[in-house]
């Protein structure tokens, strides 16, 4: 019987509000002219993803996989090629943290069956990495406000590590009648997505003074 394994993974991220952090304190450095820039900044960020594994047509398996409130260190350089055109790259880095792992089992015994969750507290976060190239055009801009479109790729390397964990579990005895619980040091189960996407984007900036108001989607 072919086990099927298929991913997703959802990524949500926080940056700090401060004032620090704002678009137009991020540089770290600039050309003379300014067409040029180096920016930077530290946020905090939540990651997801699950993983499901099929026998045949039945779903016997889905990881849930977590890690909240992560630093996350940015890095990038933003290019002005003309007064519309700009190119801009970026890279953002996690080198570890903590995370959770839920994982749901089905028994295939003539009738589909959700066996108990094994959890695995004990979960680490081996890194996270995302790097990004995009090129946005100004379609509309004035002394204060600007609005631009863009197109891009962002590759994203994610990698969790899960330790011990305790669940319930059908075995010959009956339904639900085993149980599980492995030592923290014992590594278990381990999961990697490597993800390559082509995005568009809309972003907007305006000017109040000294606060710069800006959004993108």
């Amino acid at each position: 019987m072919k086990r099927v394994s298929i991913r997703s993974v959802a990524i949500s991220c926080f940056l700090f509000a401060a004032p620090s952090f704002a678009a137009a304190d991020k540089a770290l450095c600039s050309s003379d002219g300014g067409s040029l820039v180096v920016f930077g900044d530290i946020g905090v960020a939540n990651i997801k993803a699950q993983e499901f594994f099929y026998a045949g047509d039945h779903e016997i398996s889905q990881l849930n996989w977590e890690s909240k409130g992560v630093t996350l260190f940015t890095v990038g350089v933003d290019g002005q090629i003309d007064n519309n055109w700009s190119l801009k790259g970026s890279v953002k880095v996690n080198t570890g943290g903590n995370g959770h792992l839920v994982d749901y089992d089905w028994m295939i015994l003539g009738a589909r069956r959700l066996e108990p969750p094994s959890i695995h507290p004990v979960t680490e976060l081996d890194h996270y990495i995302t790097a990004a190239i995009e090129l946005n055009r100004i379609i509309y801009g004035n002394e204060s406000s600007s609005i631009a479109v863009g197109a891009g790729m962002r590759y994203t390397d994610v990698k969790w590590t899960a330790y011990g964990g305790s669940g319930i579990y059908s075995n010959e005895e009956g339904f639900r009648k085993g149980q599980r619980k492995a030592p923290d040091w014992e590594r278990g189960v381990s999961y990697r997505q490597k993800i390559s996407v082509g995005f568009l984007s809309l972003s907007g900036e305006h000017v109040l003074g000294d606060l710069t108001i800006s959004g993108a989607i």
